[in-house]
């Protein structure tokens, strides 16, 4: 008889973005445009949310219009982390 150690991963509970809402337009030399990004639980794991920003009416110009940077906030407004969008990482936060 032989035995083998087994891992079971259940997903069942990981998070999943609930919602996307604005919070604030961007206004030049002023604020950033802002959205509050909803997770249905609260991980008890590591886990990775990809936003992916993407100008589909092509209206914006990198660098004249957008610096590529990304703030990441808590829901009670702590600061986490800037992001620097770039080629390196898909243009991805």
């Amino acid at each position: 008889m032989q035995s083998a150690a087994a891992i079971i991963t259940d997903d069942a509970d990981a998070p999943k973005v609930a919602s996307i809402t604005h919070l604030q337009n961007g206004v030049e030399n002023s604020t950033w445009p802002g959205w509050t990004v909803n997770l249905t639980n609260t991980s008890t794991t590591s886990t990775k949310v990809q936003l992916n920003f993407n100008d589909g009416l092509h209206q914006a110009d990198f660098g004249a219009d957008y610096n590529g940077k990304v703030h990441v906030y808590t829901t009670s407004g702590a600061f986490l982390k800037e992001v620097n969008l770039n080629s390196s990482n898909g243009w991805r936060a």
